[in-house]
């Protein structure tokens, strides 16, 4: 569920945690973290656009291919 309710709010763009947290309307950071974005990275739905530097405060995230399948179809 929240995985799902991530990549759709993501959709084709490349947002930063605080973007994300907002549009989904999520004040805990932990919370954001622990439900939506582990997940999502660990399933392969999500990736890091400078995944070396994974606490870096430019970080982003974008979609992946598998991610995209998982967008609802017009």
């Amino acid at each position: 569920g929240e995985v799902r309710r991530l990549v759709t709010t993501l959709h084709d763009q490349t947002l930063g945690r605080r973007e994300l947290q907002s549009r989904l309307m999520l004040k805990s950071q932990a919370n954001f973290r622990d439900r939506y974005l582990e997940p999502a990275l660990a399933a392969g739905v999500l990736e890091m656009t400078i995944p070396d530097k994974p606490n870096s405060r430019l970080q982003k995230y974008r979609l992946t291919a598998a991610g995209k399948r998982l967008l609802p179809q017009p």
